[in-house]
């Protein structure tokens, strides 16, 4: 599983358009494989990484656990707000029907960059400038629209989807500090 996970990670890191094109045929299968071997371990390993880097950071035990509870928040709410964002530009900008299933996958694995920068600054938080490192996923996104969604209009979606991947984690993480403090 946690193999998997790293494999598609490097790939749509390294070769994003290779790994678009193989995974298109499918592209409308079950999300159960998705959700199993991608996007849940990648969230358990950003809580992984962030209860570690807390801890050392020398925090006391409960800090830790409430970072490691917002980022969970971030990321699974996050994820899940940037997938019915993308349906509805998708839907109202574009006039593309996304079936919501293609946009969990699309949205999952466009955001790999967004994943690699949170575990890294989760595990070294004296290093949160390798945040910049998310902006990767609009090359990442670009693929993804032009090899498994196919759409028209490529700049333009790409740009509105890439900024809701890149930055809604980051709204969603600056709104639960304000609110947590």
């Amino acid at each position: 599983m946690f193999i998997s996970l790293f494999s598609k990670l490097f790939r749509l890191i390294v070769e994003p358009g290779k790994i678009w094109r193989e995974l298109f045929p499918d592209r409308d299968s079950n999300n159960e494989d998705f959700y199993r071997n991608y996007f849940y371990p990648a969230l358990g390993i950003i809580a992984l990484l962030t209860f570690v880097g807390s801890f050392i950071g020398v925090k006391s035990f409960t800090d830790a656990l409430k970072d490691v509870i917002r980022e969970t928040v971030v990321f699974f709410v996050g994820f899940y707000l940037a997938v019915w964002g993308i349906v509805y530009l998708a839907k109202q900008r574009f006039g593309i029907t996304l079936p919501v299933t293609v946009c969990e996958k699309f949205t999952g694995y466009s955001s790999a960059a967004v994943y690699v920068a949170a575990m890294t600054v989760a595990l070294l938080p004296a290093f949160s400038i390798l945040h910049v490192f998310a902006l990767y996923a609009f090359v990442t996104v670009w693929h993804g629209v032009k090899n498994y969604l196919k759409t028209d209009n490529l700049r333009e979606f790409s740009l509105y989807a890439s900024l809701i991947i890149i930055f809604l984690p980051t709204i969603l993480r600056y709104l639960l500090n304000v609110a947590t403090k």
